[in-house]
């Protein structure tokens, strides 16, 4: 299971206490990685009691987990876990799982920086953890999303020396416009804004570029515009043509005038956000930022995308392709289509994972060798670095591994 901090329940839910088994303190899928007054954990097993409180929020009602204790030390800031096993006690054994989104942030390492890109001045929300001095793997959020996306692979990551920059779009409850006009969403402005981010972070060369569902469009523009980076990975990324989820595109267009009249918006306003079950029910923390989805939609250019890779295939980046076949938002077709159009063949070029994340076809120390390369996970949805953590940190470094050589 995924790391986790925060537990939607059922509203008559009131308390509830989730008691945490761990193992292996730093190795394998069930990590612990915590602080208390003694630094970090050297146990080779604890038992962590993880208090939970209440907050009002609607549809649901949120249980924070702002302190946890260890072997009878309490903290209030910690870094990542990974579940064991947790049991509920209350009337109902479900406990839903879902990042932390309140103030009561559960990871503490998260920072502002100022940019200025395309006129206008932000105030860029990121996360940067990791070896100052090893790899930089700049991991990019699609729509709706954050840097939280990427917090079930930080681990390995960091284990493996990893340094690690996330860092937020505006829009999306993060990252905010300081001087300027509203953020157009297209590509090209988010390109820029990732070129000024790094700029003014004083990042200089990315060793791997991670791009999830949305954010492939623009890695691909990215790639076209800069050659700061020595290598791309696209998980569930939308490229080449409308996926399910952004159909009929026009309609989208009109949506997004519709939303920025000042006769319609506020009708706009309201009707849209509780649509996002259309957008394959995105799990959001503030159901507005559905209206930016639409403006990203409306002002994507598809055969400029389709461009963008084929420009992409005829130059010597290493590429890897990552698509679910239980892929509700973005299909795996697309996947398929991107791996044709990049010169991945299916039978040699990809590696085929069953259900459990289990590679059943296709040689794997063949599989790190090739600098074009798919993979195809038969389960795990749309956000595979979240439903198999260990297996994308690992293609991730496998790409490290090629791209150091």
């Amino acid at each position: 299971m995924s790391s986790k901090y925060l537990f939607h329940l059922s509203n008559f839910f009131t308390e509830v206490q989730c008691l945490i088994s761990t193992s292996a303190i730093h190795h394998g899928r069930h990590n612990f990685v915590g602080k208390v007054t003694g630094g970090i954990f050297a146990q080779q097993s604890c038992n962590v009691s993880v208090s939970c409180r209440t907050t009002s929020v609607t549809p649901f009602k949120r249980l924070l987990c702002p302190t946890l204790t260890v072997n009878n030390a309490t903290t209030s800031q910690f870094s990542v876990f990974h579940i064991n096993e947790s049991v509920v006690f209350g009337n109902n054994n479900i406990c839903r799982r879902f990042p932390c989104t309140s103030q009561t942030d559960c990871e503490q390492q998260v920072s502002n920086v100022t940019v200025k890109s395309g006129g206008k001045t932000f105030d860029v929300v990121y996360r940067d953890i990791g070896d100052r001095d090893g790899p930089v793997v700049l991991c990019i959020h699609g729509a709706p999303a954050s840097h939280r996306d990427f917090t079930s692979i930080t681990p390995s990551l960091l284990d493996a020396g990893v340094r690690l920059i996330t860092p937020n779009f505006p829009g999306y409850g993060y990252s905010d416009i300081i001087e300027g006009d509203s953020f157009s969403f297209s590509v090209e402005e988010k390109s820029q804004y990732i070129q000024d981010f790094l700029l003014a972070i004083g990042i200089n060369r990315v060793a791997v570029l991670v791009a999830h569902s949305a954010a492939g469009a623009t890695a691909s523009q990215l790639c076209a515009d800069a050659d700061f980076m020595d290598s791309v990975i696209f998980i569930s990324g939308m490229n080449l043509r409308s996926h399910r989820t952004a159909k009929p595109q026009w309609l989208f267009a009109l949506a997004s005038k519709l939303i920025l009249n000042p006769i319609s918006g506020a009708i706009m306003k309201r009707v849209i956000p509780p649509l996002r079950v259309f957008f394959g029910n995105v799990k959001v923390g503030n159901p507005s930022v559905i209206l930016n989805v639409v403006h990203e939609v409306a002002e994507v250019s598809w055969p400029k995308s389709k461009y963008n890779v084929e420009l992409l295939r005829k130059s010597s980046l290493p590429v890897m392709v990552i698509g679910s076949e239980s892929d509700r938002i973005v299909e795996v077709a697309i996947a398929k289509e991107k791996m044709d159009l990049l010169g991945i063949d299916h039978h040699y070029d990809v590696l085929y994972f069953n259900e459990d994340g289990v590679p059943v076809s296709g040689d794997i120390e063949d599989h790190k060798a090739k600098p074009r390369r798919g993979v195809i996970f038969e389960k795990g949805g749309h956000y595979l670095q979240k439903s198999h953590p260990d297996e994308i940190a690992m293609l991730i470094l496998d790409m490290l591994k090629l791209v150091e050589k």
